[in-house]
């Protein structure tokens, strides 16, 4: 009996003694976020977006600069062949004289610069110019958007790995008491004063409580690849992180939504959207308006034809002029382009509002969710404290003789639950904060 407890505290060893026997670097969680910052994918990928939409904002994208162009060509041909000529005697008949023309050359070459300018078309390229700005306005908050939603990825990722760690703990002072239960039981049946079947049950418990541990390390493994993945790291990252919960219980409901109907990046968004609308009505109804356009120019143009009377010819000099139109009528196409971008502004309005509702409704139900947490973990201390005074006594009674196994081991297992409980209400706590402040918009504050 005493080999198979050494030997399976080998493996034990063996599967999780490594990581406790490396030195082992901490990850805090303000590191996290920050590397996570910096190295996330979504957030690598999101802010390239936005610097894409940065880029396509200027002036010459919208029509706002003129255009200039270069342009030059030329050509050159070369004739042969023969000339045939019919004229008349003096005596009436008609006499035919040929001339060659083998060799005849000729060429021609122009270059000229011209720039046009569009000096007024309805305010449409201002208008458009004013609808790229917005759309950076709009793509730097979804990039916030995004870097919220992975930053709240990244913590509760770092919560689970510190409750799996302490979930570790709570196994390991589990299996600990299950040891020492198993190695009385043999010392007493050395003895005569305990039967085999005690020293078999308890032993059912030690290996059930081993097998516990070890899931539990392989949680603390997998938490830790999910959480490398978040923050851009190696996925085999080894460290640890730190287990101490501070719990803040000074966030109130008012605040709160005065700062998400401010801050919260996807309502930003809803409204940078309306405002985007708006623009589109302005640019719509530029059709009503006449286009008046500009150009000037450079040209020279050369040209040789050594068998014509003007065998050379050079031309050069400015050029200006100018242009307005006016559509009389397009088929009503400008009329319900504005009566469409007046219908989706409408609809960009309802969207605000509807996002504006659903804001207040899950900050609500994400603040009473963070509030019943804290009642439930308030109530849980005094449930470990009472389980644990009662575990000391069933395990003191026990020794004695006075309480038996099934009593130890209920007792044992009713501290157990009730310390995973407290474990994992402690982060869902956490979790729920994390959750409030990204709905406030206050999770990552520049």
């Amino acid at each position: 009996m005493n080999f198979n407890l050494n030997t399976f505290g080998i493996l034990l060893v063996m599967f999780i003694g490594i990581g406790s026997l490396q030195a082992q670097d901490k990850l805090s969680l303000e590191q996290a976020v920050t590397d996570a910052l910096t190295q996330n994918y979504g957030i690598r990928i999101a802010r390239m977006n936005t610097e894409a939409t940065t880029i396509d904002a200027y002036k010459g994208n919208a029509g706002l600069l003129p255009t200039v162009t270069l342009d030059g060509n030329g050509s050159y041909n070369r004739t042969d062949g023969s000339i045939v000529f019919q004229q008349f005697g003096p005596d009436g008949a008609p006499v035919q004289e040929t001339f060659d023309i083998n060799g005849n050359e000729s060429q021609q070459y122009t270059i000229g610069a011209t720039v046009n300018y569009t000096l007024f078309n309805g305010f449409a390229n201002q208008t458009n110019y004013q609808i790229l700005l917005r759309n950076v306005d709009l793509s730097e908050a979804q990039t916030r958007a995004t870097v919220e939603a992975n930053i709240a990825q990244v913590v509760n990722a770092y919560y689970l790995l510190a409750r799996n760690t302490n979930t570790l703990r709570i196994r390991k002072e589990t299996l600990d008491r299950s040891k020492a239960r198993l190695e009385y039981a043999q010392n007493q049946a050395e003895f005569g004063a305990t039967s085999k079947l005690n020293v078999l049950n308890a032993e059912v418990d030690f290996n059930t409580d081993s097998i516990n541990v070890v899931n539990a390390e392989l949680d603390i493994v997998n938490a830790r690849k999910d959480l490398n993945l978040l923050l851009g790291r190696d996925i085999e990252d080894f460290y640890a992180v730190d287990t101490t919960v501070t719990i803040n219980s000074d966030y109130q409901l008012g605040q709160l939504q005065d700062a998400a109907l401010s801050e919260n990046p996807q309502l930003q968004t809803a409204r940078m959207s309306q405002n985007i609308s708006e623009l589109q009505i302005k640019l719509a109804k530029s059709g009503y308006y006449p286009r008046v356009n500009l150009n000037a120019g450079y040209s020279y143009t050369y040209s040789a034809n050594p068998a014509s009377q003007t065998p050379e010819i050079q031309t050069y000099g400015p050029t200006a002029g100018g242009g307005i139109s006016f559509n009389l009528w397009n088929a009503n196409r400008t009329n319900r382009s504005v009566q469409k971008a007046q219908v989706s502004l409408a609809a960009s309005r309802m969207q605000v509002k509807e996002q504006e509702q659903m804001l207040l409704r899950d900050l609500s139900k994400a603040y009473a969710t963070y509030r019943n947490n804290m009642n439930v973990l308030e109530l849980s201390y005094k449930s470990q404290e009472a389980a644990t005074a009662n575990f000391e006594r069933t395990a003191e009674a026990f020794k004695l003789g006075q309480a038996t196994n099934l009593q130890f081991r209920e007792a044992q297992l009713n501290l157990l639950s009730i310390e995973n409980q407290l474990n994992d209400l402690q982060y869902i706590v956490k979790a729920s904060e994390a959750e409030m402040l990204r709905l406030s918009g206050l999770l990552v504050q520049d």
